[in-house]
């Protein structure tokens, strides 16, 4: 495994890297606070999981993890991002099996403030959707032009986040996080086994509270939505405050956080 760290406005990936032509590999982004790698067994898990998935070359998780604790030691309040590459390749889609993959470290100020939400966060329901693809489902891969178009009708919309459905109407997630939702007093995620991307707070979440069911939730029950929170690695865990306009109940919302730091 090759393992650069990236430094901005420098010339250091080759144009022949199958993640640029292909959108050929796979990410995580990860929270470092107070010189802590958070969540770390399950981005660990994820990029291994990513790696088999998608047939990469070996994945030098020791040296990954090396590299990631360095960070930490030197930077306090930081965000890291690993973005495993297969390799290079000159043209054609096919690949060898003696391809070295390429770990690229990115690194970036944490600023709180961009990840804050003390009044919850309002939703739409967008138009843009989601492939259904069961053979991707679930893997933070580099292939990402549905998210910016998601994120471009919010854009235009002047909106910050939406709920996100697949072809056949199924909610998956939003533009920025997974969600869990509560219909009739019971919470909810939506069933990510052939679209989205399920994401480690997810993973998390998933384990600590038990008795949250995975279903496909379909877009006529949005309107059956009483609670919600949106989470990934950044943010934490976020209380919806309204969908489409529609005011939910924050105290289930955050009764629900409670129960994840609990």
């Amino acid at each position: 495994m090759k393992l650069i760290r990236v430094i901005p406005n420098h010339h250091q990936i080759a144009a022949s890297n199958r993640a640029l032509q292909f959108g050929d590999g796979h990410f995580t982004t990860i929270k470092v606070q107070n010189h802590q790698i958070l969540l770390w067994p399950y981005h660990k898990k994820r990029l291994l999981d990513a790696n088999k998935r998608l047939a990469f070359p070996h994945l030098d998780i020791k040296r990954l993890e090396k590299t990631l604790q360095d960070i930490a030691k030197a930077q306090s309040d930081v965000i890291v991002k690993i973005l495993i590459c297969r390799g290079e390749s000159q043209r054609g889609y096919a690949f060898s099996d003696d391809m070295q993959s390429v770990a690229l470290i990115y690194t970036s100020d944490l600023n709180e403030k961009l990840f804050s939400y003390p009044d919850g966060i309002a939703l739409i329901s967008l138009h843009t959707q989601i492939a259904r693809q069961p053979l991707l489902a679930g893997i933070k891969h580099c292939n990402r032009l549905e998210q910016i178009l998601i994120k471009k009708e919010l854009t235009d919309k002047q909106q910050k986040d939406g709920l996100v459905f697949d072809t056949d109407g199924f909610l998956i997630e939003t533009s920025l996080a997974n969600i869990f939702v509560q219909i009739n007093e019971n919470w909810l995620t939506p069933d990510l086994s052939e679209s989205g991307v399920a994401g480690v707070q997810r993973a998390f979440t998933l384990n600590k509270i038990k008795n949250i069911e995975r279903r496909k939730i379909h877009q006529t029950e949005v309107a059956a939505i009483q609670a919600a929170v949106i989470s990934n690695a950044l943010i934490g865990w976020v209380s919806v405050a309204s969908i489409d306009g529609r005011m939910l109940n924050q105290k289930q919302s955050q009764d629900f956080i409670q129960g994840c730091y609990a």
